[in-house]
C-alpha cells in the first residue's frame, strides 16, 4: 500500500498537474512494464510472497520512500508524507498469485502463477508512486455463493468414510445475509449428518467481507479513466472475494479492472497480451484520480470521507469478526 497526502496548491492548475504526471509515467513506461514482468516470474501464493515482499520493498528503497513492512506476514506501507497525514489517499495492490500447475507459464516448481492479474495491482502502484439444497431461499439480490471442497473423503474405495473433512466458502454482497446463509448451510450439513447417524464437528471461521464501491469516489475515477480512454464499462457485484471487501466496509474505496489480458481469470488461458494497458494505462488513471482527491486542500477526499458510512466502524473491526462466528 502507498498512501499520504501530498501539496496540491492551485499555483499549478489541475489539468496542468494530471498533465505533468501523465507525461512522468510515460517516460517510466518501460521501467513499469519490467517491474510487471518481474513481479510475473516470481508467483507467490497467499501469506508466502516472501520474494514479492522482497522486490517491492526493494523499488521503496530504490525511491527513497519510508516503508513498513512485515504487515499481516508479507504486507507493506508506504508513507510519502509523514505518517498521520490527513486525509489519506491509498493506493492499493494485492501480492498474491495463483495455484494453477496446468497453466502453461506456472512455476515449474510450484505450480503457481499470476493468472489473476495481482501483479498488475502492484505494478500500477509503484508506477503510480514513482448447501445447494437451501439454494431456492436464496435472494437473487444478494448474490449468495456457496463453494465446498472435499479435502479427506476416505482411504479406500467401496468403503463408507469414516472421517470426511469438507471446507466451503459462503459468499454474499452483504453481511446479514452471509451469516442467514451460514446458519443454513450449518443446518444442513447437521441434519445430514444425524440422518446417517455420524457426527459433525463445524468451525466457522470469518472470511472476506462483501466488496462495497463507494458511489463518489467511483464517479472520481470513472471520470478520468473517461479522460484516457473512449469506454469505461460499469461493473456490477462480482462472486470473486479479496480483503479488498474488509477494506471498503471500513474505508471508503474503488478500484479498476486493467485490461491488455486474454483468456479467464483463476485459470490455465490467463495470459497477457498488451502490457501498456495492463501497467501503464493504470497508473495514469489511478495518478489522476490522486490529484483530483488531493487537489485544493483535498476539498473532494474530505467531501467523500464525510459522507462516507462505514459498515463496519474502524474500532470496531476486530470485535466485529468475532461476533460474525459466535
Amino acid at each position: 500500500m502507498l498512501s499520504g497526502t501530498v501539496d496540491m496548491s492551485p499555483s499549478m492548475s489541475r489539468e496542468a498537474l494530471k498533465k505533468r504526471v501523465i507525461e512522468v509515467i510515460d517516460r517510466r513506461a518501460k521501467e513499469i512494464i519490467k517491474i510487471g514482468n518481474d513481479l510475473w516470474k516470481i508467483p507467490e501464493v497467499g501469506y508466502r510472497e516472501y520474494k514479492t515482499a522482497e522486490y517491492v520493498e526493494a523499488q521503496y528503497e530504490k525511491m527513497g520512500w519510508y516503508y513498513e513492512n512485515k504487515l499481516g506476514l508479507t504486507g507493506s506501507k508506504v508513507y510519502l508524507k509523514g505518517k498521520g497525514s490527513r486525509p489519506t489517499v491509498a493506493v492499493v495492490g494485492e501480492l498474491d498469485s495463483l495455484d494453477i500447475p496446468t497453466h502453461p507459464e506456472a512455476d515449474p516448481k510450484t505450480g503457481w502463477v499470476h493468472a489473476c492479474g495481482h501483479h498488475a495491482q502492484v505494478t500500477a502502484m509503484l508506477g503510480i508512486m514513482g448447501a445447494h439444497a437451501n439454494r431456492e431461499t436464496f435472494r437473487d439480490e444478494d448474490h449468495i455463493r456457496f463453494h465446498p471442497i472435499l479435502t479427506k473423503g476416505g482411504e479406500i474405495v467401496n468403503n463408507v468414510p469414516a472421517d470426511v473433512h469438507m471446507e466451503s466458502f459462503v459468499r454474499g454482497a452483504n453481511v446479514p445475509a452471509i451469516q442467514g446463509v451460514n446458519r443454513k448451510v450449518n443446518n444442513a450439513l447437521r441434519a445430514g449428518t444425524m440422518a446417517v447417524g455420524a457426527e459433525v464437528v463445524i468451525i466457522d471461521v470469518p472470511g472476506y467481507m462483501p466488496y462495497q464501491r463507494d458511489p463518489l469516489l467511483d464517479e472520481v475515477l470513472r471520470e478520468n479513466c473517461l479522460q484516457l480512454t473512449d469506454q469505461v464499462a460499469i461493473g456490477g457485484h462480482s462472486c470473486g472475494s479479496t480483503d479488498m471487501g474488509d477494506f471498503s466496509c471500513v474505508h471508503p474505496t474503488t478500484n479498476l479492472e486493467m485490461g491488455g489480458i486474454t483468456g479467464s481469470h483463476h485459470h490455465r488461458t490467463f495470459q497477457v497480451v498488451n502490457k501498456m494497458d495492463l501497467y501503464v494505462l493504470p497508473a495514469k488513471a489511478l495518478a489522476i484520480t490522486v490529484i483530483d482527491l488531493l487537489y485544493a486542500g483535498a476539498m473532494k477526499a474530505n467531501e467523500i470521507n464525510d459522507r462516507f458510512v462505514p459498515v463496519i466502524p474502524r474500532n470496531e473491526y476486530t470485535e466485529f469478526m468475532h461476533k460474525l462466528v459466535e
